[in-house]
């Protein structure tokens, strides 16, 4: 379609408005961080969308950022397409910070861009495996500024009333601890999943390298069983060469002392033996 960064001006207007479609398909159309920036823009005011595509429409790191800013505020979008674009390692950063604020988005597509940061794959990865440990931290991330918000409220209405705030004082206070409390738990269960995953790919590296010693050591096996046939087949063979020739020398003795023997009776023979010789 070929729509660039006007076009796409003029259609973020409009889906800033529409709260019907669901599904938006807007590969390859020289989209570029302008357009990136008008989408984003409509994606903080959008509550109906649930997947985008928008491969192959030359978007960098500067729209990649944008549309990480609108990813933090929109929590509808679950599938989002930004393959074959050119988001290098300062958008995929941005992408991994909106994962962390965002616990809806299950699926993000970023093949054929320009990522040479491995840690920074493998932590968007890890965040879009971790789909119930990402909605945990929001659903507390929620807690605490309904617990501060809910702070705020009483002061204003102790300082409206004049009363003794002590009592809501205390409240807070224990809810914020046990936020407090929660959140330690959940990062220390972060940290000893990492850890187990770490344990489980050091053995996985451990068996792959025994295994291959395993066959290294059965291929040699079998080369050298191959030889010691061979060489087998050859000495039986120089043993029946041998044998053969052997026979054939006794045969032809044989057959000569049969000879001399008739010779001895036979002048005549004798005479002609002689003559040969």
């Amino acid at each position: 379609n070929n729509i660039a960064s006007d076009g796409m001006k003029r259609l973020a207007a409009a889906l800033k408005v529409n709260q019907s479609v669901q599904e938006l398909h807007m590969g390859e159309n020289c989209m570029g961080n302008d357009g990136a920036k008008s989408f984003a823009d409509a994606l903080t005011a959008n509550t109906a969308l649930q997947m985008i595509s928008l491969y192959g429409n030359n978007i960098g790191d500067e729209g990649a950022q944008c549309l990480a800013t609108s990813f933090k505020e929109n929590q509808n979008l679950r599938v989002i397409w930004l393959h074959e674009n050119k988001i290098g390692n300062d958008g995929a950063q941005s992408l991994v910070d909106a994962l962390q604020c965002n616990h809806v988005i299950e699926k993000l597509f970023l093949l054929g861009n320009r990522i040479t940061n491995r840690s920074v794959e493998n932590e968007i990865q890890d965040l879009l495996a971790d789909f119930a440990g990402r909605k945990r931290q929001a659903q507390d991330a929620q807690r605490v500024l309904a617990a501060e918000q809910q702070e705020e409220d009483a002061i204003v209405s102790s300082n409206d009333n004049g009363g003794d705030t002590t009592a809501k004082d205390k409240e807070i206070a224990m809810l914020k601890a046990a936020l407090k409390s929660k959140d330690k738990e959940m990062k220390a269960q972060a940290e000893e999943i990492a850890a187990l995953k770490m344990v489980l790919k050091n053995q996985i590296t451990y068996k792959d390298a025994e295994i291959a010693g395993l066959k290294a050591v059965l291929d040699n096996s079998n080369t050298t069983t191959s030889h010691s046939m061979v060489e087998e087949e050859i000495t039986d063979l120089k043993s029946n060469t041998k044998s053969n020739t052997m026979s054939g020398v006794v045969v032809e003795e044989s057959a000569f002392e049969d000879a001399r023997d008739d010779t001895d009776n036979d002048p005549l023979i004798l005479h002609a033996v002689a003559s040969t010789e």
